[in-house]
């Protein structure tokens, strides 16, 4: 498996935690009706689309309707599952529900060019690895287990950027800086990956074949293999997590 620029793939988690961990906090949303809970997180939810805007240089206004109605979309989602996850910030929660819905509704319509849909496809592979991190149950507050638990994400968000270089579309991927040199995945990993995939549990592979290979949304492949988004969300990053302990057995 060839090194990967971890200074890039870290840079875009510590982006993700950051970015989730300044979301305001903006008090209690169980007594909120869903007009009052829009009207509240209103800035909060324009402030991600103008992120996801600047990072896919998107400027259409009909674009950006369209990433609003997503966007509120997903808050109105989170809402719902938040409900039975009270172990985090809504804020920081709605965060991750929010931008991933907002990126996954770009990938749906085919909005994106290609040289932004390399960049956008890392953001969410962060963004869905970050959300299921927050689903997690509160764990004992024992030093070791929260270290294991980054190395995890971290490792994670490597794969998702691993998968992204392999799909042939991200044919300008150098132009991303994910690899400073500039340089593309060598075939023989690409090679690795495709029989590693085909190796996995079935929902896992297709979850995985259909955010990075076939550009589907979320959602979209979470009803084709009969879950919801949730648990696909969770499965998503177990999938991850399982691809970097086989290529690893297999080095």
């Amino acid at each position: 498996m060839p090194t990967m620029t971890e200074s890039k793939v870290g840079a875009v988690l510590r982006q993700q935690v950051a970015e989730g961990q300044r979301a305001d906090d903006l008090g209690p949303i169980d007594q909120l009706t869903d007009e009052q809970l829009l009207e509240r997180y209103g800035p909060f939810m324009k402030r991600i689309v103008s992120e996801v805007c600047r990072m896919c240089s998107l400027r259409d206004s009909q674009t950006r309707d369209d990433m609003a109605a997503d966007a509120r979309l997903g808050l109105l989602t989170a809402a719902r599952a938040y409900e039975t996850r009270p172990n985090a910030r809504f804020s920081t929660y709605a965060y991750y529900r929010v931008k991933g819905a907002v990126v996954d509704g770009l990938r749906k319509n085919g909005l994106l060019r290609r040289k932004s849909r390399a960049r956008a496809d890392v953001e969410l592979g962060a963004t869905l690895v970050r959300e299921a991190a927050v689903e997690e149950p509160t764990v004992r507050p024992d030093y070791g287990l929260r270290l294991d638990r980054v190395d995890r994400t971290v490792v994670s968000t490597g794969m998702a950027w691993l998968l992204v270089q392999t799909t042939a579309v991200r044919a300008e991927q150098n132009e991303l800086e994910l690899r400073p040199s500039g340089r593309y995945i060598q075939a023989e990993t690409a090679a690795l990956i495709g029989d590693i995939l085909g190796s996995m549990p079935a929902q896992e592979r297709e979850l995985l074949v259909g955010i990075y290979y076939k550009n589907q949304s979320l959602a979209d492949v979470a009803a084709g293999v009969g879950m919801s988004r949730s648990w696909a969300c969770r499965l998503h990053a177990r999938a991850l997590e399982r691809l970097a302990a086989m290529m690893k057995a297999r080095q």
